[in-house]
Parts: C-alpha cells; structure tokens; sequence
C-alpha cells in the first residue's frame, strides 16, 4: 500500500475505479479484507484508461478494479491479484463480502436483421 500512495488517497494506497455508478465490491473488500487503500473514483472508464496509461507510462505502480477480455491489457501490462476464493453466496451480502468476483463468462450475441 505504501508504494501506491497518491493524493487523492489520504496516506493510504490507492485503489483506482472507474465510476461511482458502477457496482463493485472494493469499498466491502478494502474494509473486510483490513487492506490499507483507499478507493479513489477517476470519474469513469475513459478517465481510468488514462490514467493507467499514465501510471504504465511513468513505470508506477497502481492498482485498479479491471475486466479481461479488454484490449487495454495490450496496451498496458497488468497483473490479476488473486484475493480469497468465490463461494457461493460469499457476496451475498455487500457490507461482508470478503471474496473474489465471480467469474462471468463473456456472451456475445448477434441478430442477422
């Protein structure tokens, strides 16, 4: 967490999102885990690409709620963090949940009209 210090992260480390909208469990897994980061909100997923592109180019460390399969991983070398193993139900309440995400196959779909 020291390494990963910003300003906007009050002496903790920073846990960079995207927006404040989109639904994620950090806050929960920051808290419940007893990590020493702060979830930083860039404003939204254009914001967050640049500045991991920023971080990557000044050769900084950071840390970021991502998604894979995503092309900014070609652009930007990235590491998983692997937290404690998705059980059924361990997010079932989002004050507690102290595990991984689940992990949700990618679905695509076409309508030839």
């Amino acid at each position: 967490a020291d390494q990963l210090r910003t300003p906007e992260s009050g002496g903790k480390g920073q846990l960079l999102d995207g927006s404040p909208s989109y639904v994620t469990n950090d806050k929960a897994l920051v808290n419940n885990l007893k990590l020493n980061y702060q979830v930083v909100f860039a404003g939204s997923e254009a914001a967050q690409i640049t500045q991991m592109k920023q971080f990557a180019k000044e050769k900084k460390p950071f840390l970021t709620y991502w998604y894979s399969p995503q092309w900014l991983f070609e652009k930007v070398p990235m590491t998983e963090v692997k937290l404690p193993a998705y059980k059924e139900g361990c997010d079932a309440d989002a004050a507690k949940v102290a595990c991984a995400y689940p992990h949700t196959p990618l679905q695509k779909y076409l309508n030839a009209d």
